[in-house]
């Protein structure tokens, strides 16, 4: 609303009510007052003008991101510029007034988008809300169709340039220490499937062009080839306002009381919004199959009386629990002649954790150290599942127990010469192969150490 009458008439009937002093002109002033409005469902009663719907919609898209849920009601019956009160001295009431509330529904981004386009001319909607709860200008719109870049002519008239499909700029992520910023963006692919990605502002200055190739393989349906144009869309993600924010983490695993998973975060319903970050979109097999019941009687009921298959799978659950008990990470290895059920054992118990491709959660011990070490960060606060234990690299054999169960990879030095920092992880690890680790080692006159044995 504009004016402080209709505030009065409505607080008459008994409802909380506001407006902004100077009228539809000063629908900005609402960015300074964000806080009155966060979590609260508000409804816009706009006035029958054109002024009074281009004031709407300002108001709408500066509450939107800050209330529970924001919808417009234009009154039945209004006249020409008329208002709440008018209504009400037309013989309006508050039941009715309640009654229209019920059946209007509130607005969502697509809603408000054909919202701002019908009641707001290109260059009112270049106004949006900053983390500053201030305005400021921006030469981009997002709308159903896609993200435009807003050029201004020579005569005044305003060009909308398409410069991709719809990418939103959902959150600004940032890690516990106020470190490695990011955006969280939401799109959509040709089959209506959504997507996101917590992108990290790094990737802007190291390689744009990553990040394009990150989206369209993702689904995104276009992206303009215009090189001049692909750094607006570039700019766009950056400098796209939002006033939300989440916790970004490096690793899967516990974060305080939030469990992070690649594509999930599982914590207490009240908790700040966490997700998982990286440069590189990491390969995974953290994934859903099934639900619980299922997976009770067709894998954990036909494991009963088999100890290898119940000792498998209490490892997979044992793994995320390690941290909560304070407990060190260590290992279980299976060894026997091929063809006992090795193999199925591991991916019996790994079936708690998720699946992919033919061997599913498994992982194979065909790796070097180095790449051993991203294995094991990347399964943090887990369990992993290592099969062919014969195709460790032998030399390093007796190394390979003591990097898992340590929890931490080996100090580097980056290109600056300054301390890169180190991988680390919490979990258990189960290992299967037709020999020994220390038979392994033995092969190329190498030992292993009694440190190893107890750890593996």
């Amino acid at each position: 609303m504009e004016g402080e009458k209709d505030v009065h008439t409505l607080e008459s009937w008994g409802l909380v009510a506001s407006c902004n002093p100077g009228g539809s002109g000063s629908s900005h002033l609402y960015a300074k007052w964000l806080e009155y409005f966060r979590g609260r469902n508000i409804v816009i009663l706009p006035d029958n003008d054109e002024p009074g719907r281009k004031h709407a919609a300002i108001v709408a898209s500066a509450l939107f991101n800050a209330a529970a849920s924001v919808c417009v009601l234009e009154l039945p019956e209004l006249p020409a510029r008329g208002d709440v009160t008018d209504w009400w001295n037309a013989g309006g009431t508050a039941e009715q007034l309640k009654e229209l509330l019920r059946v209007v529904v509130p607005l969502n981004e697509s809603a408000l988008s054909e919202l701002r386009a019908r009641w707001n001319p290109a260059s009112e909607q270049k106004t949006e809300v900053d983390e500053g709860n201030r305005t400021r200008s921006t030469p981009f719109e997002v709308a159903e169709h896609g993200v435009f870049f807003l050029k201004e002519g020579d005569d005044g008239t305003t060009e909308a340039i398409r410069l991709a499909a719809r990418v939103d700029v959902v959150a600004k992520t940032r890690d516990p220490s106020s470190d490695n910023w990011g955006r969280l963006l939401r799109w959509k692919d040709e089959e209506g499937c959504e997507h996101q990605w917590a992108m990290p502002m790094e990737a802007l200055a190291s390689d744009a062009a990553a990040v394009r190739a990150r989206l369209l393989s993702e689904g995104l349906p276009y992206i303009t080839t215009n090189a001049r144009l692909r750094e607006r869309f570039t700019e766009y993600i950056q400098t796209a306002p939002t006033n939300e924010r989440a916790r970004c983490v490096s690793r899967v695993g516990w974060h305080g009381d939030t469990y992070v998973l690649p594509d999930q975060a599982i914590g207490p319903a009240d908790s700040e919004q966490m997700l998982y970050q990286t440069l590189h979109e990491p390969a995974h097999h953290w994934n859903v199959s099934g639900t619980a019941e299922e997976w009770r009687d067709l894998v954990g009921r036909r494991c009963s009386g088999n100890s290898r298959l119940i000792m498998a799978v209490s490892c997979g659950f044992a793994g995320p629990i390690l941290r909560l008990l304070d407990a060190e990470s260590g290992g279980i290895p299976f060894h026997g002649t091929s063809s006992t059920g090795k193999s199925t054992a591991l991916i019996v118990g790994a079936s708690v954790c998720g699946g992919g491709g033919q061997a599913g959660f498994v992982q194979t011990w065909r790796t070097t150290l180095n790449g051993l070490e991203a294995v094991a960060e990347s399964h943090n606060d887990g369990t992993l599942f290592l099969d062919e234990l014969a195709q460790v690299d032998p030399y390093e054999a007796a190394e390979t127990a003591y990097v898992l169960c340590n929890g931490q990879g080996k100090l580097r030095m980056t290109r600056s010469f300054t301390a890169r920092k180190k991988l680390n992880w919490s979990l258990l690890c189960v290992s299967a192969g037709e020999i020994t680790l220390a038979e392994q080692a033995a092969s190329v006159g190498k030992r292993t150490k009694g440190g190893a044995d107890v750890r593996l």
